[in-house]
């Protein structure tokens, strides 16, 4: 959270007040083990409470965000956005920019993370779809590997037609041969 706020206009009060009624949560819910995503989760809220910022921060780290297309689901308010770029590689941006800029590196998922970041979406789709309560709740493993090993912005097309596949094919469940477009997968570098 410290790192999310870092240089933000948030009280110290306000932020004290967001730790205790996380751990307050924590706490009430009396379980003696906590899953590390249920406190991210509870982070996020309070940090969308407390400032978008640091929220937007918070997230493109937690849930892996690669660019700007993975911020198209999450409301913002960018009223005092003067300016704002991605690149592949900072290298490429020329000083004079990059020199009033603040620079974010954020790192590609690991294997695990690529993993929970492909079997996020799919729950996601699955539940925003009627047709995807079909659907086994939980994505199979060889087709969860195959999913996370592409980018997280082509994961979402991916499994889109994956799902359409599986459905051609007269099943109810994803298969690792539903995702066929293995062109997408390829990490292309483009500049900036």
């Amino acid at each position: 959270m410290q790192l999310a706020l870092r240089k933000r206009p948030v009280p110290r009060e306000a932020v004290d007040e967001a730790i205790s009624r996380i751990e307050d949560k924590l706490l009430s819910s009396a379980q003696r083990e906590i899953k590390s995503e249920k406190i991210g989760e509870l982070v996020m809220r309070e940090l969308k409470r407390l400032d978008k910022v640091a929220y937007i921060r918070f997230a493109s780290v937690y849930r892996s965000f690669e660019d700007v297309d993975e911020f198209a689901e999450v409301p913002i308010d960018a009223s005092d956005v003067v300016w704002i770029a991605t690149a592949n590689d900072a290298r490429s941006i020329p000083e004079p920019i990059l020199n009033r800029m603040n620079v974010y590196a954020i790192e590609a998922p690991d294997e695990e993370g690529a993993r929970r970041i492909a079997a996020s979406i799919y729950e996601e789709l699955r539940n925003e779809h009627a047709w995807g309560r079909v659907f086994p709740r939980e994505l199979g493993g060889e087709s969860l590997d195959r999913l996370g090993r592409m980018k997280p912005r082509e994961m979402r097309r991916m499994m889109l037609a994956a799902f359409g596949n599986a459905k051609l094919a007269g099943r109810n469940e994803v298969l690792p041969e539903d995702f066929t477009d293995e062109r997408v997968a390829k990490k292309a570098r483009i500049g900036f």
